[in-house]
């Protein structure tokens, strides 16, 4: 049986900051059936402001350690901390877990893998939890890569 620790969104749970839903990708559904995998779904974002739709956030600047990352509203405007708080509570669940794979929103500011978007342009690098999980030792996937050795 594998373990998986996967964004809530891609799982098609209503999180999304836009309210859309997601259908679950055909992909990560044989996945799931191929491997009988046991889940652990998250969302930070969520959990923070309990609500979708929400207004959208951003990176302010793509630093390179997690401490020194900075979220915003598109305004400008900071995100609460508590958006923090909950990408740490979200990382200790994840290594108690024990994953063989975590699976995570790519452009997202919080799980964004790949790409993300630092003040209105999207650029290479990691979301909050993504490098919170980095700097733990986690190697993480996303939606389009979850394949890939």
């Amino acid at each position: 049986m594998m373990k998986i620790a996967i964004s809530s969104c891609l799982l098609g749970l209503p999180c999304r900051y836009d309210g859309k839903v997601v259908p679950v990708s055909s992909e990560l559904q044989a996945l799931f059936d191929d491997s009988h995998s046991e889940i652990i779904a998250f969302c930070p974002e969520f959990a923070t402001f309990k609500s979708s739709p929400r207004l959208p956030i951003r990176l302010a600047a793509l630093p390179e350690f997690a401490k020194e990352y900075r979220i915003e509203f598109h305004d400008g405007l900071s995100v609460p901390e508590q958006l923090e708080k909950e990408c740490k509570m979200a990382t200790k669940s994840i290594l108690s877990f024990t994953p063989d794979m975590v699976i995570l929103k790519d452009g997202s500011p919080v799980c964004g893998t790949t790409k993300v978007d630092v003040a209105g342009v999207w650029k290479e690098g990691q979301g909050l939890l993504a490098q919170l999980l980095y700097e733990a030792g986690f190697t993480t996937k996303n939606e389009e890569n979850f394949s890939e050795d």
